[in-house]
């Protein structure tokens, strides 16, 4: 009898047993949260790393050819004045008399706006799963996400300054997983007419 009467007592309650129950579930629901947390979190390092790469190449691009070139082709700004003039897609002469013109493209295939580059052939300066991002937060050309404002004085090289805004293109992920960065940046030209 007494041999019974202690293993009776060694066991564990109902309540014990429901106690531990709720602490490892507990335990369970923290550490799922913080795995989520962290899995979203790196997505959206990649994405802004992504738009910020994207951007990043196409203002340098840009900027190369700008200041490089021989001469802007469309009247960029007077002056005398030294008014600022505002352009959606810019046309570079460079030293051998060959013209890029830097402008905003619709993407047929992919339906999204690109900055590209136009001479002999069109090159794509972003990637396709980032596109350009008006003020409104639509993404076509008809809204002119692209700016260059040309600012010129007398006897001064040309400034240009660029300014545009990208996001991660696919629509369908959320707020926390979209990356979206502005760019901007001013060039001064270095071969005044």
């Amino acid at each position: 009898m007494k041999n019974l009467k202690n293993t009776y007592t060694q066991g564990f309650t109902l309540i014990e047993l429901l106690v531990s129950a709720s602490i490892i579930a507990f335990m369970s629901i923290v550490i799922a949260q913080i795995l989520f947390m962290s899995i979203r979190v790196n997505t959206k390092t990649e994405t802004i790393k992504e738009v910020k790469q994207n951007g990043a190449f196409a203002l340098d691009v840009m900027r190369r050819i700008i200041q490089n070139a021989a001469s802007i082709q469309q009247n960029c700004a007077d002056e005398a004045s030294g008014e600022t003039t505002e352009l959606h897609s810019l046309v570079v002469v460079d030293s051998f008399g060959l013209t890029t013109t830097f402008s905003c493209i619709n993407d047929p295939d992919l339906t999204i706006a690109r900055i590209a580059s136009v001479s002999a052939t069109t090159t794509f300066l972003t990637g396709t799963d980032v596109t350009l991002l008006t003020t409104d937060g639509g993404s076509n050309c008809a809204n002119m996400p692209l700016t260059f404002t040309c600012t010129s004085y007398k006897d001064t090289p040309m400034n240009i300054s660029i300014q545009f805004t990208l996001r991660q293109k696919d629509t369908q992920a959320g707020a926390n997983e979209k990356g979206q960065q502005s760019f901007e940046s001013s060039v001064l030209l270095r071969n005044t007419q």
